[in-house]
């Protein structure tokens, strides 16, 4: 997840304490929502960042049916993330040429994004996969993480490529050469 992260998002997951994965209710139906715990800080005045994710078994794979998220109330335009303040010089269409310049905000990537509500499918898939990494990879590591001991991500790509590439004959073949000492 470290690529979904940016240096500014940095910044602001130094406040992150928690990270914890509630199973939706049998009322909801299947699914989860990542709860994200925050101490108090200059970014946003909530305490308490929730994504749900309610999904459905479509013949074995998980389709997301609905997503929720906690509106992130940020304390000042300078302090939010998902947005990058732009300046753009525009020539006024008079014949005397002056030109101005014009300031406005557009979205940027950021971890955060994840709060902000899209109706967009692939988008909702992209946070899916991300907030199922996090539900099944990190938050069962979680102390491993904390002490430095937990796999670097670079392990897993290893033992796929190796599963992939590994011929069971090959390897037999090595052995039965080698005589038993």
């Amino acid at each position: 997840i470290e690529e979904m992260i940016t240096e500014r998002d940095a910044e602001v997951m130094q406040h992150l304490r928690d990270i914890e994965v509630v199973p939706n209710t049998e009322d909801e139906g299947e699914g989860f929502s990542l709860k994200f715990s925050f101490d108090a800080n200059e970014y946003f005045t909530e305490t308490e960042l929730v994504k749900q994710f309610f999904v459905k078994d479509d013949m074995g794979e998980s389709v997301i049916t609905k997503t929720t998220e906690t509106k992130v109330s940020w304390k000042s335009d300078e302090k939010n993330v998902t947005v990058s303040t732009v300046t753009k010089k525009q020539k006024s269409k008079s014949k005397a040429g002056a030109t101005r310049f014009v300031t406005k905000t557009e979205p940027c990537e950021s971890f955060f994004q994840m709060f902000v509500e899209t109706e967009d499918s692939e988008d909702a898939e992209q946070w899916y996969s991300l907030a199922d990494t996090i539900k099944c990879k990190i938050v069962p590591l979680a102390v491993d993480y904390y002490t430095g001991e937990a796999p670097d991500g670079a392990s897993d790509i290893d033992d796929e490529e190796d599963e992939e590439g590994y011929d069971d004959e090959e390897d037999d073949e090595e052995s039965e050469d080698e005589a038993p000492m």
